[in-house]
């Protein structure tokens, strides 16, 4: 049974005056009346659809681009167009260009896509959109754009040896723990040469090398506060108890420093013959540990490849190492007035400046270059 009618605005309840609840099924005009005015759900159908809201336009990239990014492009034949920048003021970066190649960017591909965004989006929506496509799950791209490898980014991997591993841990333990002092001398080698040429005539070669060995060696016996190493335990200098010379020597598994013991009591022929065999050895792989673990000074001669001039790193637990350049010809002014034509080589000491300080590297090279520029007196 009817018990009251209610409206919405009191001027529509004169249209009522005459409503008997026997004609309650049938439209009345009051009913017609006010279905005439709009209802949320139709107002709710004219509004656009998500799907047909503009997409926002992809940021227009900064033209000034890095060294790095621009030869990135410049390897993936991208413009920065066809990049989408991430880098602040929407900069190019390499890394955004090394993510369009992996996500497969074809040069020009994105500047027609942003020319025919405009032209789809004026397109009337004639029908309910079509439903949404189920997303991708989120791994399945990235796999794939991580497994892509960028454009000449092709590279072997070659395990370390562990001749290479030890070399590596040892050299980062010098760098990062020894203040390392640098000191450079110009050694004359004409009279070295002169001996060595007389020598070859008599059936005996001698290599530079031999002879620097040979210097070292004196050198340190001479001055045996250079002879010496870092305590860590008591933080001071220790003199170190011979003095055998490290020799270093390339090999197929990495760098290896044979050691000549006791140098200082051995002849220049000894000291050849040693080292020869200490190398071949070296390189054989079959050197015992003891000839290669310790030591208290070490050379490093790559001369015969050409360098003027190098600096090494030192070897821990020694404090110094020696580095060798090859030898060079320059014109000088004799002690005549003059032009002579002089052979000598730059020589590098690498020293821990705990232990070595200017005074004594400076004494040091000067006894090595002593020997070296007088030959003769390393045959006694």
């Amino acid at each position: 049974q009817l018990v009251a009618i209610i409206v919405e605005d009191k001027d529509q309840i004169p249209a009522f005056a005459n409503f008997s609840s026997e004609g309650a099924s049938k439209p009345s005009a009051a009913a017609a009346a006010a279905g005439s005015k709009p209802q949320p759900a139709a107002a709710a159908a004219t509004k656009p659809s998500p799907s047909a809201a503009p997409k926002p336009s992809r940021p227009k990239p900064n033209f000034r681009i890095g060294p790095a990014a621009r030869k990135a492009l410049q390897e993936a034949g991208l413009s920065p167009e066809d990049v989408t920048p991430s880098g602040p003021n929407n900069i190019v970066t390499k890394y955004d260009v090394l993510q369009a190649v992996a996500a497969g960017v074809k040069p020009g591909a994105q500047a027609a896509a942003d020319q025919q965004q405009p032209a789809a989006e004026q397109k009337p929506t004639a029908a309910a959109p079509k439903a949404a496509a189920a997303p991708k799950p989120a791994g399945a791209g990235a796999g794939k754009a991580a497994a892509a490898a960028p454009a000449g980014s092709q590279y072997t991997d070659v395990p370390n040896s562990q001749v290479r591993q030890v070399i590596a841990k040892r050299l980062l333990e010098s760098k990062l723990t020894a203040p390392s002092l640098y000191v450079s001398a110009d050694v004359t080698l004409d009279k070295l040469t002169e001996m060595r040429s007389s020598m070859a005539a008599q059936g005996t070669k001698v290599s530079v090398n031999d002879f620097i060995v040979r210097a070292v060696a004196l050198a340190l016996r001479d001055v045996p506060e250079a002879n010496s190493f870092w305590d860590k335990k008591q933080e001071q200098a220790v003199r170190q108890p011979g003095v055998d010379v490290c020799v270093a020597v390339a090999t197929e598994g990495g760098l290896i420093t044979p050691i000549v013991k006791a140098a200082d009591s051995k002849g220049l022929l000894q000291i050849s013959a040693e080292v020869k065999d200490l190398a071949a050895r070296a390189r054989a792989n079959k050197l015992k540990p003891e000839e290669f673990m310790g030591g208290s000074f070490s050379i490093s001669n790559l001369g015969m490849y050409g360098l003027s001039e190098f600096s090494a790193i030192i070897n821990p637990p020694q404090s110094a190492i020696l580095a060798v350049g090859g030898m060079q010809k320059r014109v000088v002014m004799s002690q005549h007035g003059g032009l002579a034509n002089n052979s000598y080589m730059t020589v590098t000491l690498s020293a821990d400046h705990r232990v070595y300080d200017g005074e004594l590297a400076t004494r040091f090279l000067d006894a090595f270059t002593g020997y070296m520029e007088n030959p003769l007196k390393m045959m006694f």
